[in-house]
């Protein structure tokens, strides 16, 4: 059987030889195709029995990993938990005066949770934004502004005291 019938023309009067060439080509084609199938099909049962056999023992070994999973997940979580209450008894202790201005959700930081934050790190936070706010509140009440309240006001709102300013000059303006 020529494979190779590179160079070969056909014109008008040859065309039934074309369509015949070609169909011979196709069969001659999904014949060789099926055999190599064939081939990797019976090449690959060894491995599709293998396939099978890992699969069910990995179903196996996936019961106990998540149920093991579920507890870490649910350590992790008490872990976090545990790690906010704490920053929130550091709040509660430094923020009494503020408390009813600026909640612990609006200063609060995630990484408070993790469990490799040291709480130490936590309350230096905690005691740097509350120190800020004192310094924010004590500038403002300092400039004895008509609009102090509003301006404080902002400022429990946004912690933004260069906001509190331009909210000054507008209310002035206006």
């Amino acid at each position: 059987f020529p494979v190779t019938i590179q160079g070969l023309i056909y014109d008008d009067n040859s065309i039934k030889s074309a369509k015949t060439d070609r169909a011979t080509l196709n069969n001659f084609k999904t014949v060789l195709d099926t055999k190599r199938k064939e081939i990797k099909n019976k090449c690959l049962e060894p491995y599709n029995a293998f396939e099978s056999s890992i699969k069910e023992l990995m179903t196996l070994v996936d019961q106990p990993l998540l149920a093991i999973d579920d507890q870490v997940k649910e350590y992790e979580s008490r872990k976090k938990a545990e790690k906010r209450d704490q920053a929130m008894e550091i709040y509660n202790e430094i923020f009494e005066e503020f408390q009813e201005v600026i909640s612990f959700n609006s200063i609060e930081d995630k990484r408070w949770q993790n469990t490799t934050f040291d709480i130490k790190d936590a309350r230096s936070d905690i005691e740097r934004i509350y120190s800020n706010i004192q310094t924010g509140v004590k500038i403002i009440k300092d400039k004895n502004s008509e609009f102090e309240t509003t301006l404080l006001d902002v400022f429990f709102t946004t912690r933004d005291l260069d906001l509190v300013l331009r909210k000054e000059e507008s209310l002035k303006k206006a």
